[in-house]
């Protein structure tokens, strides 16, 4: 009797159920022109995709600092988007935002963006997700 031999998806430490059920979760999103990031207090680091803005090569990529996403943000609107996070981290409760962002291209575009906190076991804020969508 020979021995199953892991799927590459299993080798990295990932299960071909996992996989399919992430490519799902993120063709729900692409449909709904959602973007889904998650943001690392810790390294000051935003994780996901960038649906909400496929076309910008600059938010196609899986990993932004924040203060690289903070300064895509309207100056005068950058306040507001940083008051909601630290909501998210420090008071421990979802917050929504509105902003605008200003395009390579010089299009302006309308972002909503909904933030949760997730709490470790400990229930300290341990990282924020994020749902975003063009207005």
């Amino acid at each position: 009797m020979t021995t199953p031999q892991p799927t590459p998806r299993e080798s990295a430490g990932r299960s071909e159920p996992l996989f399919t059920a992430e490519q799902r979760l993120q063709r729900a999103l692409d449909a709904g022109g959602i973007g889904l990031w998650e943001y690392d207090p810790e390294w000051r680091v935003l994780h996901g995709s960038a649906a909400t803005d496929a076309d910008d090569p600059r938010l196609r990529q899986v990993r932004m600092g924040l203060d690289d996403f903070i300064a895509r943000i309207r100056p005068d609107q950058r306040d507001g988007v940083l008051k909601a996070l630290h909501d998210a981290l420090d008071r421990g409760i979802a917050a929504y935002t509105t902003y605008e962002v200003e395009r390579p291209d010089g299009q302006i575009r309308w972002i909503q963006t909904h933030m949760y906190p997730e709490r470790d076991g400990g229930e300290a804020v341990r990282r924020v997700i994020a749902i975003t969508r063009d207005e």
